[in-house]
C-alpha cells in the first residue's frame, strides 16, 4: 500500500498477535477500503481493512474464502 508516497506492508498495520498474514490485496475503492486475501489462524479468508473515521487505525473485517 502506498501512504503518501511510501510503501506500507499491510501485515505493520495490525496488531501483534492478530492471528492474521495478509498475503494479497486485490482492490482499494476512493474512501480506501482494501480488499483482498490471507490467512487468519492458518484459515485462507477474504479481508476488508478500513480506516476509522476519528483515527489512523484499521478496522478488519473478514470472511470465508471460497473455492
Amino acid at each position: 500500500m502506498l501512504d503518501r508516497g511510501n510503501f506500507v506492508l499491510l501485515n505493520s498495520l495490525l496488531p501483534e498477535g492478530s492471528g492474521w498474514n495478509l498475503t494479497r490485496a486485490v482492490g482499494i475503492n476512493n474512501r480506501g477500503t482494501i480488499v483482498g486475501v490471507g490467512y487468519y489462524n492458518g484459515n485462507l479468508k477474504a479481508f476488508s481493512l478500513v480506516r476509522t473515521p476519528r483515527s489512523t487505525a484499521l478496522a478488519l473485517k473478514t470472511w470465508a474464502a471460497s473455492g
